[in-house]
């Protein structure tokens, strides 16, 4: 959220010359500081971390429209769904 010029809060979703734009599903997007992905359809989000070490993921149901912010905790992400990603 950011304020508007009568300090109202409005929705921004960042675009900046690295924003990728998929039409379809997205596999082992690396993660090298943290993403924002917007969800233009409806999908699920699974994070990968510890790749090297002790695998683990969490898998995330996510709704068309819908934003979130992931961390660099993670090494990669897929995304099921058309969505878009960009740095926060």
């Amino acid at each position: 959220m950011i304020n508007s010029n009568v300090n109202t809060p409005i929705q921004a979703f960042p675009i900046k010359t690295n924003t990728d734009v998929f039409t379809g599903a997205v596999t082992a997007y690396s993660v090298n500081g943290p993403l924002v992905v917007h969800m233009t359809s409806d999908g699920d989000i699974t994070c990968h971390y510890n790749t090297t070490g002790t695998p683990g993921t969490i898998v995330v149901p996510a709704l068309a429209n819908s934003d979130w912010v992931v961390d660099n905790d993670f090494d990669s992400i897929d995304v099921s769904a058309s969505c878009i990603i960009s740095k926060a």
